[in-house]
């Protein structure tokens, strides 16, 4: 992913006032896909950071031409947004609807044209009303960015949700995990791009539990390598039909780092000490409602680091329903076991093979590289420094 833009704008998420309604959403229940089923599914389902590719290209000028972006551009597309939905236990078979590529490609000519990303944009002087009528409906039901080199790289913006103003809702986060989408349509001009996300065609009710990103297995490239500067990752719950509406002064959440032998805290309130940060509670309707998120501000979280959070405060028919679920962090060009391709990162059984368990705690082949008497993802990375520096 492109890490050097200094300059990038995330439109606002739309937010539709209807309840959510289980018999619209997807029967997914709330499976947790390993690290090594999610690298099979990339495998099946690639995609590359390579420039978008026309069949026809955009013209800005008159006469005006939305384009249209070439097959390989559009399905490695869906290609990383179907394994973002795979990964997050929501169902991952989301296809290509001809007419949403249509809208949501018109959309990005339209924004190009105006300067700005808008939900609801004006006609351009001289735009014919053709294309005009497709751009607004395209804007008007697509998460919209502005500012990356490919569309693969907007669909983890989209779910990075970054700035303050998406903090206390996460809408376009919320829209790419809609678990009623069935169908979905892309945009590239110029560096705007559009996802068509408000279709709801999926008939059979979404019966997880809840649904988390980052997820309990969360690709380490959909992590650390979209942030552009950004200093946090916000996290997000959006509870299951089962639960009751969620109230923000009742929720708490504790999140444990194994790595940096550390637990924050999150409340409403927030609190003065430095381990007690704020949540928000939405219940709005952004594909999905009743969504709890909180945003460490503890910088990025090793690789290897295993995260372990327990909310409670939330409630299922008024009877208190605590929740817990670890985040585990992986690559997916990682290998299972050896040592990665050349320039990668050493996967975490090479690095322990490399290590001698019987050394003494803190000497140089021991596997408790700081001697504190324990093997955690602390020693592991110890080590992995070790081998990268060696």
């Amino acid at each position: 992913m492109n890490t050097g833009k200094t300059a990038a704008v995330l439109a606002a998420a739309m937010l539709i006032t209807v309840p959510f309604q289980q018999d619209s959403a997807a029967a997914a229940g709330n499976a947790s896909p390993t690290p090594a089923e999610i690298r099979a599914f990339y495998a099946e389902h690639p995609w590359t950071h390579a420039a978008p590719v026309y069949t026809e290209m955009p013209s800005a000028e008159e006469p005006y031409s939305a384009g249209s972006l070439s097959e390989q551009t559009l399905q490695e597309a869906l290609n990383c947004l179907n394994l973002c939905r795979f990964a997050a236990g929501v169902p991952a078979d989301i296809q290509l609807c001809d007419r949403y590529n249509e809208a949501a490609q018109a959309g990005q000519l339209v924004d190009l044209l105006n300067g700005s990303l808008v939900h609801h944009p004006q006609q351009p002087e001289g735009l014919p009303q053709e294309i005009y009528a497709r751009a607004y409906q395209g804007n008007s039901s697509s998460d919209l960015w502005c500012g990356c080199h490919d569309l693969p790289e907007s669909v983890a913006v989209y779910l990075l949700d970054p700035g303050k103003a998406n903090l206390e809702t996460l809408g376009h986060r919320r829209w790419l995990l809609n678990p009623a989408m069935r169908y979905t349509g892309f945009g590239y001009v110029e560096g705007y791009t559009g996802c068509y996300v408000t279709e709801r065609g999926r008939e059979a009710p979404f019966t997880g539990d809840f649904i988390a990103w980052p997820p309990q297995n969360m690709p380490y490239e959909l992590y650390a390598d979209v942030l552009n500067g950004q200093t946090g990752y916000p996290f997000s719950v959006t509870l299951g039909a089962d639960y009751d509406m969620p109230e923000e002064e009742n929720v708490q959440i504790d999140l444990y780092s194994q790595m940096q032998n550390r637990t924050l805290h999150f409340s409403a309130d927030g609190g003065s000490s430095a381990d007690r940060q704020e949540l928000h509670v939405d219940t709005g309707y952004y594909g999905s409602t009743n969504c709890i998120i909180f945003d460490p501000d503890c910088g990025l979280f090793d690789c290897d680091d295993v995260l372990t959070i327990r909310i409670s405060g939330i409630t299922k028919n008024g009877t208190e329903a605590p929740l817990s679920y670890q985040v585990r962090f992986f690559r997916l060009n990682e290998p299972e076991s050896g040592i990665a391709e050349s320039g990668a990162e050493p996967s975490v059984l090479a690095c322990w093979l490399l290590c001698t368990p019987e050394s003494a705690p803190g000497d140089p082949g021991s596997c408790d590289r700081n001697g504190d008497g324990v093997l955690d993802a602390r020693d592991l990375s110890a080590v992995k420094q070790m081998i990268l520096a060696g």
